[in-house]
Formats: C-alpha cells, sequence, structure tokens
C-alpha cells in the first residue's frame, strides 16, 4: 500500500496585506479623528479660558462698584468697593510689563498719585474745598483702602485667561487688534457700544473695557458684536445716586415747637453733604467736598412767618459712606445760628430719602 502525504509548499501558502488605498483610507480616517478630537479639546479649552476671562471681568466690576445687596450689622446697606471710597471711577495707570508700557487697571491694586490713603478726615483746611462749608464737627471716612482686588503671586498686573495683561498699550489708542481698550464717556463711536467711547487719556475715567481681535470676534471691526466678545460697561446709573433730604419739621432746639418769623426776619437753612472729593489728586486737590443747597425763608413787613417743611434734591452724588448736617441761621435784631449734630449714612447707587429736623429759634 502507497500513503502519499499532501504538503503545502511554504511557496504556494496565500499570503494577504494592505494595498496602498487601504492604508491611505486609514490615514484619512484616522487624521479626521484626530483632527475632530482636536477641535473639540481646543473648544473645550477655549470656553473654559473664556469662562476664566469673564470672571476676572466681573471681579473687577466688583471692585469698582462693589457686590450688590450687601447688608452691614445695623441693617444699613453695604456699599464698596472704589467708587464708595474714592468718589469716581479707577484712572488708567502707566505701567511697564515686560518690554511694553500699557496703561492698566493697577489703580484697584495699589494705591496712585490721584488717591489718598483711607481715613477719617475733618473738614477743615487743608482737607476741605470750600472755606464756607469748613465744619471741625464732621469726619468723613473715604480714601483708597484696597487692594480692591487681588493679584495672582508675581503678576504685576490683571491678566485674562489667555495669560493677557488686561491693558491699553501706552499710548492709549483707539483701536488695538487682539488688544483689549479702555471706555469712558465721550462721542458716540460706531464701533463699541452706545454711549462709551475710547479713553484718550489717563485722566478719563475708565467705565468700561473691552477686548478687540479673532480671539473673541470673527470680524474686530465689524459693527456687530458676537456672543463671545468680552466686555464691562459701567453704566451711569450704578455710579450715581440721587439724594432728596426732606425736613418735615423746623423746630426749635427742644425739636417740638414750630419756628415762626418775627417780622422783617430772614432765615436760611443750609443743607451739606460731604462725601470724598471726585477730583482729589493727592498733593494737588484736596480730599473732601461738601455738596451744599440753600432755602431762604423770609417774614413780611408786618406778622410772622411760620417756616414750612421742605425737601431738597442733591441730583447727582457717588454712592457710599456720606457725612450730613443742616445749619439754620436768622438774620436780623437778634440773629442765631443752629446746626444739627453731623448724621452719617451710606447712599446706594439710585433714589435715596434722608429725613432730618432743623433746629430753629
Amino acid at each position: 500500500m502507497n500513503f502519499r502525504f499532501l504538503t503545502r509548499c511554504p511557496q504556494h501558502r496565500s499570503l494577504h496585506a494592505f494595498t496602498l488605498l487601504e492604508l491611505l483610507v486609514v490615514i484619512a480616517i484616522l487624521a479626521m479623528t484626530a483632527t475632530v478630537a482636536f477641535r473639540a479639546t481646543s473648544n473645550l479649552a477655549d470656553q473654559a479660558r473664556l469662562e476664566k476671562t469673564q470672571q476676572t471681568v466681573e471681579q473687577v466690576r466688583q471692585a469698582i462698584i462693589g457686590k450688590s445687596g450687601g447688608i452691614q450689622s445695623d441693617g444699613t446697606p453695604l456699599v464698596s468697593g472704589f467708587v464708595a471710597d474714592i468718589g469716581r471711577l479707577p484712572l488708567p495707570v502707566l505701567a511697564t510689563i515686560g518690554t511694553n508700557d500699557y496703561s492698566t487697571l493697577n489703580e484697584l491694586t495699589a494705591q496712585s498719585p490721584y488717591a489718598y490713603p483711607y481715613g477719617l478726615y475733618q473738614a477743615v483746611s487743608p482737607n476741605i474745598t470750600n472755606d464756607a462749608n469748613v465744619d471741625a464737627t464732621v469726619f468723613v471716612p473715604c480714601g483708597w483702602r484696597g487692594p480692591y482686588i487681588k493679584l495672582a503671586s508675581g503678576l504685576p498686573s490683571i491678566y485674562d485667561g489667555w495669560g493677557k495683561v488686561i491693558a491699553n498699550p501706552n499710548p492709549l489708542l483707539a483701536y488695538t487688534p487682539n488688544l483689549y481698550t479702555f471706555l469712558g464717556g465721550g462721542a458716540q463711536n460706531t464701533n463699541y457700544p452706545t454711549g462709551y467711547a475710547p479713553v484718550q487719556s489717563t485722566t478719563d475715567p475708565i467705565a468700561g473695557i473691552v477686548v478687540e481681535g479673532p480671539t473673541y470676534r470673527e470680524n474686530p471691526l465689524a459693527n456687530t458684536f458676537d456672543r463671545d466678545r468680552v466686555q464691562l460697561l459701567i453704566d451711569a446709573n450704578e455710579i450715581t445716586s440721587q439724594l432728596q433730604i426732606t425736613s418735615s419739621v423746623v423746630s426749635i432746639a427742644n425739636y417740638e415747637n414750630s419756628v415762626n418769623l418775627a417780622a422783617n426776619t430772614t432765615a436760611t437753612i443750609t443743607i451739606r453733604v460731604y462725601g470724598p472729593n471726585p477730583n482729589a489728586i493727592a498733593g494737588l486737590a484736596l480730599p473732601l467736598l461738601a455738596y451744599s443747597t440753600n432755602q431762604v425763608f423770609s417774614a413780611p413787613a408786618t406778622g410772622t412767618l411760620a417756616i414750612p417743611g421742605f425737601t431738597v434734591t442733591f441730583p447727582s452724588l457717588p454712592p457710599g459712606p456720606k457725612i450730613v448736617r443742616a445749619t439754620y441761621v436768622r438774620s436780623g435784631s437778634t440773629g442765631i445760628t443752629n446746626s444739627t449734630a453731623p448724621a452719617a449714612f451710606t447712599l446706594v447707587a439710585g433714589f435715596n430719602a434722608f429725613s432730618i429736623k432743623v433746629p430753629g429759634k
């Protein structure tokens, strides 16, 4: 019997490999997958940087005008921030960062030459701007008491989520691609929101900041703002208070009986509100400013005049701690001057009402 063994010779083994076309298809699929993954990761990273920048911008807002809705232990409003202490918006501060010169927000992080240090300032010379408002019994808490925003360790200024300084190049320019622009009041500029224009001087208060450029906008010069545009705008209503002071009774020293002016007698009632001087520059302009208004009452030649209650309005005051005092001066054969005790109160942005009794006699 013959046995025949069948074996397959190696040279006849069937081998299968990728063709060049198949390799190209695989490489293309891998490239597309990597591109999609990269874009997704990049978008997430950009979103995180944008959110970080928006958080920083909100911190700047709170540093300037304080947190809203705060209440002090005595139940009165808590008004804090740069504006409440200084009486104005921050000014650009020149600084060299690296090899470039910038106008920065550093007045929020370090005391500048334009601001007095925080303290109790007495309303006497040389602290008050008008001698007619000198009052040794009035002490106003005001001045720079920052830092209003804390810098990260080792950083010379405030940075956004991309590691870019939130500052204007110096000299101040109306537009620089992909850099921040400080905004203030001024003539309308079609590249910016209504009521805002680029700050042109280091003495112009900063009411807003905005960044221009491809990082945030498809077309930096277009007059349309996309949703990723980073900006901070402080409206005038957020930094302005209207104060209405009502005196329902003008009374004698014991605050019980109304005042009757004798014939040919005149009474002048002056209401003064003391606060920080928004134009104060340390060493040049004084730290305190008094806002004042008069009410004059004259009795006829015969008979008397009962002084009625009255209301006075201060239409534009910066929010924050203030001191108010009323003075009653009567002319005539028996002149007399009386004043209320200084009263402290805190103005909030918007409408404020305050009631006093004016001592006459």
